[in-house]
Order: structure tokens, then C-alpha cells, then sequence
């Protein structure tokens, strides 16, 4: 696959060539600040629906593609499928977000298994078909969460509150903790090396919650080491696999983290010193970011400033233009239209 003739500029990238032209997408593309999605949201009558459904879902997937100018397309999915595999209870709540049956025992996790891994399968589905469907140069991308991030959703039960119960679970019982992980990495490993076989260009793997292992000092026993075993099996069973990595608000601790993993692309939140990160990291990298997502909300001339600030920083690095979070469901699509002309304008 790496050896083929490349024609996207994002995948030319996470394999270490040269483009002309700065590759973009955004996480979250596809969601409720469109008003074609917020229509099939309405007719299917669930958010869950919708991710199980591989028709809706691949229509829902392609849809920035069709409204602007993108150089990737996202499977349209949720990182909380995987608990639902392992037969964890998780309603999507309007306006409340996922509520998980938790685990509450350390029985629950010795006897932690993926019962039902066909639960998976419309998210392969959409991918094929996506791949049949979506412009020939627009790359695209499958995803999971990390381990971390999932352990902190299924020992808490939900992330409106913060994530106190799985917190003081890691710091009393910590081996259990390391066998959540452990089991958790498996799962993923086999969701994204599936997503990969189905026809994915690159998958990336969001930590979302990274920021809490770093805040009890355990962001490497927590999160770079998980990843480093997923990365490694998925690139092991995989011919030419390209995997980007995504610890939110983990600050200087990038580096670390770009250093001690095998990874293509690195995401980076809104709250990184750009200048401060290319100047410590001594790794060669394709760095995804990273502007924040309410100035993409307010639009204008901030907006245009620092999308001009993010490409001057990344000039001489090789560059993905993203979000350093999810397009907010309040964001006017005009300013998406307006962010990418910018950036195209700089490129003339």
C-alpha cells in the first residue's frame, strides 16, 4: 500500500513526501451544525440509529464532502461502540451525551469480554461503502478511542460530571486498572486492523482524556503505552497503515509522547505552544491542528489571523490543517467556507 501511487495530499504527508497543497478536514465534519444532518437526525429518530444504520451513515459521512472543499472524510461513528461490543448499556442522551452502564466490580473486568464484535459491523459497512463513494483524492479516516479515554467513560458511567469515580478507582486499585487497559487494548486493536481491511486510508486514535493520566503523573503507564502495543499490533497485521494519535491537553508532554510512539500524523489540541512544540520535538512527524474551535464559531478576522498564524508556524513542517477539538454544533458553515479559501488563497 505505502509503495502505490499517492494522489491525496493528506496521506503524502503522513508518509513523509512533499504537497503542494495543505491537506484539510475536521474532526466532528459531520454532525449537528449541518443542516442536512440535523434532517436524517430527525427522520431516524437516534444518534445510535444513525452509527448502526451503514446507508445513513455513509450519506452522513460524505456530506462535508459534498458541501466544501476537504481532503479527508471521517467515518461517522462514536468511540463509545467499542463499550457497546463488550454488551455495556449506552444511551445517547439529547443534551445530557452518552450514559454508559458502568463497570462497578472487579469482577466485571476479569470477565470483560467483546460479546458481541458483530455489533461492529455496520461501522465496516459504512466504510466500505464510503470507500466506493467519496471523491478519488479525499482520504479516509476510521477511528477508536484510546484505552484511557474508554476505561474513564465505562468506570464512570458518563463524562458530564468530570471523571471522579474512575480516578479514585486507578489510584485503589490499580492493577485492575492495568487489566482494563490491557483488555481494552485488544478490543481496539481489533477495530481499527478491521476499519483498515475494510478499505480506511488512516485511522486515528483520540485520548481525549489523556490530560487526567498526566495529572496524576501516570500519562505514560496510562496512555503512551497502551497506544504503543495498539500501534504496533495494527501495523503488524496491517499492509501500510497510516495512524495519527490524539492526547488532548497533555501541553509540553507532546513531545515525550510523539517520541515514544510509532505514530504517522500527531493531533494537536488549541491549548499547545506551536512554536515551542516544533522547537523541542527532534522527531520527524506530520503534525495535525490546530485551531481552536469557538474562533472558528466567531469567524472574521480572528478567525483569518489565526488560521494564517497556524500555517506560518507549520511552513516548514509537514502540516494537516484541523480543529484542535470538534466543530462545535453552533459553527455557521459559511465560516468553514471562508477558512478554507484562506488557506487556498495562500498556497497561489
Amino acid at each position: 500500500m505505502k509503495n502505490k501511487i499517492i494522489t491525496s495530499s493528506l496521506i503524502k504527508l503522513l508518509a513523509g513526501k512533499e504537497s503542494q497543497r495543505t491537506p484539510i478536514w475536521f474532526m466532528r465534519q459531520a454532525g449537528r451544525y449541518l443542516p442536512e444532518y440535523r434532517k436524517i437526525r430527525k427522520e431516524a429518530g437516534s444518534f445510535l440509529n444513525i452509527c448502526m444504520d451503514y446507508n445513513l451513515a455513509t450519506e452522513i459521512t460524505l456530506q462535508p464532502a459534498k458541501r466544501f472543499d476537504l481532503d479527508a472524510v471521517i467515518v461517522f461513528s462514536d468511540i463509545l461502540t467499542i463499550p457497546m461490543a463488550l454488551d455495556r448499556e449506552v444511551e445517547f442522551k439529547e443534551k445530557e451525551g452518552p450514559i454508559i452502564n458502568r463497570i462497578t466490580s472487579l469482577k466485571e473486568i476479569r470477565e470483560l469480554e467483546c460479546k458481541k464484535i458483530n455489533f461492529l459491523e455496520p461501522v465496516y459497512k459504512t466504510i466500505h461503502k464510503v470507500k466506493t463513494e467519496k471523491p478519488m483524492n479525499c482520504a479516509l479516516i476510521g477511528f477508536s478511542g484510546a484505552p484511557f479515554t474508554l476505561a474513564c467513560y465505562l468506570l464512570q458511567g458518563s463524562g458530564k460530571e468530570g471523571f471522579k469515580k474512575c480516578v479514585d478507582f486507578f489510584r485503589k486499585e490499580e492493577d485492575y486498572f492495568l487489566k482494563l487497559l490491557e483488555k481494552l487494548e485488544e478490543f481496539i486493536s481489533i477495530h481499527l486492523i478491521n476499519q483498515i481491511k475494510s478499505g480506511a486510508d488512516v485511522v486515528q486514535i483520540f485520548d481525549s482524556h489523556a490530560h487526567i493520566a498526566l495529572a496524576n503523573n501516570k500519562l505514560r503507564e496510562y496512555c503512551i503505552n497502551p497506544v504503543r502495543k495498539i500501534i504496533k499490533k495494527v501495523k503488524n497485521e496491517t499492509e501500510g497503515a497510516y495512524i495519527i494519535c490524539f492526547p488532548r491537553n497533555i501541553g509540553s508532554k507532546y513531545t515525550e509522547y510523539i517520541a515514544s510512539l510509532d505514530l504517522d500524523g500527531i493531533s494537536l489540541d488549541h491549548n499547545i505552544n506551536r512554536k515551542e512544540l516544533i522547537k523541542n520535538n527532534n522527531k520527524e512527524v506530520c503534525y495535525q491542528g490546530n485551531l481552536s474551535p469557538e474562533t472558528l464559531v466567531e469567524g472574521g478576522k480572528k478567525m483569518e489571523e489565526e488560521v494564517k498564524s497556524i500555517i506560518s508556524d507549520f511552513s516548514k513542517e509537514r502540516h494537516i490543517f484541523n480543529l484542535g477539538h470538534g466543530v462545535l454544533k453552533e459553527t455557521n458553515p459559511d465560516n468553514i467556507l471562508e477558512l478554507i479559501k484562506i488557506i487556498r488563497s495562500l498556497e497561489k
